[in-house]
């Protein structure tokens, strides 16, 4: 037999837990119940438009005040530069994204009101 801290180890006649099977207590009174969270709302298009510009103006905000502080005669070790050139293309990368959907955008408008017409 098997022995934990001295004392000689029970054999049990339950029967083996499911897996998945866990041990949930309920309560048909309503004050114990879990309240429903609501789900946070999804923002809308142009919500999510407007953040997004947001964001590209603190970015190009960010590479001004790197590019003034250089002008001013700031020296940046190689870290600080790499750092900068990702900042630029990332910011050139996502205005070229911009600049392709209001093409589209406009191209679009452009073809449904020459078919109205």
């Amino acid at each position: 037999m098997l022995k934990i801290q001295g004392h000689p180890a029970k054999a049990t006649t339950a029967a083996p837990r499911r897996a998945g099977n866990t041990s949930k207590r309920f309560s048909l009174h309503p004050s114990s119940a879990p309240k429903a969270e609501k789900a946070p709302e999804k923002p809308t298009i142009s919500e999510q438009i407007v953040h997004s510009l947001a964001d590209l103006e603190k970015q190009r905000q960010a590479i001004d005040k790197a590019l003034a502080s250089a002008q001013r005669g700031r020296t940046f070790d190689a870290v600080e530069l790499i750092s900068l050139q990702a900042k630029v293309y990332r910011y050139a990368h996502e205005m070229e994204i911009y600049s392709r959907v209001v093409d589209r955008a406009t191209t679009a408008a452009k073809t449904v009101l020459s078919q109205q017409g």
